[in-house]
């Protein structure tokens, strides 16, 4: 194996408990040299909130190994040259987009939230902005995810609501996008995803997604995963897995 990137939310954690093994994974790959990252849809928290949580667990690493959207919305926002924004509704990443002006004639406008939904004030509030000329970017386009034991709506319930009132396709910054997952091998250092793994939940956008590029995917049964939702499509994981515990004989 070449290299690895995981999911972390319902992956190597659930509900701020981290899985059993995962820390243990980790070092072992650490260890062996083999280069690994971390690409997560997680939006509602800033990358260095996150990386203090997962040190905080134990995970052994550096944060310059958590790739999140932001750093695609970064490279949309400079590729067009856009000097104002507005972020709604993350008080948490504004600090990540502090280069740029936050005003209430913004340029684009930054979909997010603060892991509790949208509200129907914060959704009219994004579509005024549209109204007035703005362009919407949407962090990541997740169905849903598993908070307290339960799955809950996530940004792509209002993505796919602000493309059927807009009339306009929104551009995804997260998983499945082909540009989030190449800058995860930049990031490891390598060139292309032959004999390069991705471990996540969500067969969607973690699996399906990473292996239209070339990844070998490993389904994980934690998490938003649901008893028998591989037979639902045509393509299959690489491999499916009880948690990411199973991975550990692979670098004994």
């Amino acid at each position: 194996m070449k290299g690895i990137i995981f999911d972390i939310d319902g992956t190597l954690i659930v509900d701020n408990y981290k899985i059993d093994g995962a820390t243990e994974l980790i070092k072992k790959i650490k260890k062996s040299g083999t280069p690994f990252c971390f690409v997560t849809n997680t939006t509602e928290t800033s990358t260095k909130h996150l990386y203090e949580i997962l040190r905080e667990k134990g995970f052994e690493i550096d944060i310059s190994q958590i790739i999140t959207p932001i750093v695609i919305a970064k490279k949309i926002l400079k590729s067009k040259n856009v000097k104002s924004i507005q972020i709604c509704f993350s008080d948490d990443l504004k600090a990540e987009f502090s280069e740029y002006d936050f005003n209430e004639n913004p340029e684009f406008v930054i979909i997010s939230d603060s892991g509790s939904g949208l509200t129907n004030s914060q959704i009219n509030k994004i579509f005024q902005y549209f109204q007035n000329g703005a362009e919407l970017i949407v962090l990541q386009n997740t169905k849903y995810y598993k908070k307290e034991g339960k799955l809950v709506i996530d940004l792509g319930f209002y993505s796919a609501g602000f493309e059927y009132i807009t009339g306009k396709q929104i551009q995804s910054c997260g998983k499945p996008s082909e540009l989030l997952f190449n800058f995860a091998l930049n990031q490891m250092g390598l060139k292309d995803s032959s004999d390069v793994s991705m471990v996540g939940d969500d067969i969607e956008f973690d699996i399906l997604g990473a292996q239209k590029i070339g990844f070998k995917g490993y389904l994980v049964k934690t998490g938003k995963y649901i008893q028998g939702i591989e037979t639902k499509f045509s393509e299959k994981p690489f491999q499916i897995i009880e948690s990411v515990k199973d991975l550990l004989n692979l670098f004994q």
